[in-house]
């Protein structure tokens, strides 16, 4: 008596269904690192950080406090120790790239399904010290 019977294409398949996980952790990429690091963002400091995401460069920097839960998580420990002028590419997991409260949700945190993902290329253009 025969149960099961897999042939090599099931196999694969059901091998690459295991293997396949959505992203859990942010991945950070330092894409430029200015020579000189006079100044890195904390915890309060009102910054300016321009960024594109899902292909929209929003053409002026955004200003913030910084991580006191204005932008999604995965962008506030995406800034976290970023020089002035410098440059990343963040990939951040759905669990870190959008906020369950609608009002303060933007189309494109809205857009992100659970177990999918939001790339930003991001530079850090302005630090002050509140």
């Amino acid at each position: 008596m025969q149960f099961l019977k897999f042939t090599p294409s099931m196999l694969t398949l059901a091998v690459c269904t295991l293997t396949t996980q959505p992203q859990k952790e942010l991945e950070i990429a330092v894409t430029y690192l200015p020579n000189d690091c006079p100044a890195t963002a904390k915890t309060g400091d009102a910054i300016k950080v321009n960024y594109v995401s899902l292909g929209l460069d929003w053409g002026q920097p955004l200003s913030i406090t910084f991580s006191v839960g204005q932008v999604i998580k995965g962008l506030d420990e995406g800034l976290k120790g970023m020089c002035l002028n410098e440059k990343r590419a963040l990939t951040i997991p759905s669990d870190m790239a959008y906020v369950w409260d609608v009002e303060l949700a933007t189309l494109a945190e809205l857009n992100v399904k659970a177990g999918g993902r939001m790339d930003f290329n991001i530079s850090l253009e302005g630090i002050a010290n509140v």
